[in-house]
């Protein structure tokens, strides 16, 4: 008879308490069925024991706990309990938080002022896939950042489009009537460029010329 697997500790890492009871109840459906019941912690001295205990925690952590700061944190986690997964929450985006997701020191970066509950849920999910997420508004701040005047054409904006949907060239050949090679060609192209922007560069350049937009990311496009 096989066994449902146990639901992971999630522990809610935020010096305030006013804080934490409004968290608490934001986050009441979103972890509904997906993790235990969170537990609260004040400062990274009452965080260790509690990870020590539980090496497969998610952690919704407040980078401004008082004893640390962010970046220490997140490396002495992963250095001490790498299966931890990390959710990065502060009231105001900084491209240092995206940086830290992008080098797999969390899985996602959430800003508290423009978060709705349905980002927490996607959060959730990424840090039980072992994945990463950014939301919608932090791409939108991304892509402010992206200096990336040069015009695209029609079959890139295609191509970048298609690419974030997952398609290869020869669907991607078919819908800007290319070769094969053609198209495979601009889609490394197209990824090359964006790799200096970061993992999520491709996304941000979408966002930068408006390829995508916020709302079609809402609506479901893409995650």
């Amino acid at each position: 008879m096989e066994t449902t697997p146990a639901l992971p500790v999630f522990i809610i890492a935020e010096p305030c308490k006013e804080a934490q009871s409004g968290l608490h109840e934001i986050l009441r459906r979103p972890l509904e069925d997906k993790t235990q019941k969170p537990m609260d912690v004040c400062t990274c001295t009452n965080l260790w024991p509690l990870l020590h205990k539980n090496p497969q925690a998610i952690v919704l952590l407040n980078v401004l706990l008082h004893d640390f700061n962010g970046e220490q944190t997140l490396l002495h986690i992963q250095k001490t309990w790498p299966q931890v997964s990390v959710i990065i929450s502060n009231i105001y985006y900084s491209v240092t938080y995206v940086d830290m997701v992008n080098r797999g020191l969390a899985c996602s970066y959430i800003i508290k002022s423009e978060a709705l509950p349905s980002y927490y849920a996607k959060a959730v999910e990424a840090c039980k896939q072992k994945t990463k997420y950014l939301t919608p508004e932090t791409h939108l701040q991304l892509s402010s950042s992206i200096n990336s005047e040069t015009p695209l054409t029609e079959d890139e904006r295609i191509c970048i489009s298609l690419t974030l949907q997952q398609k290869k060239p020869k669907e991607i050949a078919t819908a800007i009537n290319k070769s094969y090679w053609t198209a495979d060609r601009m889609q490394k192209d197209l990824l090359k460029k964006s790799e200096k922007f970061g993992q999520f560069g491709l996304l941000g350049l979408a966002f930068h010329h408006r390829i995508i937009t916020m709302e079609m990311v809402k609506g479901g496009m893409r995650q």
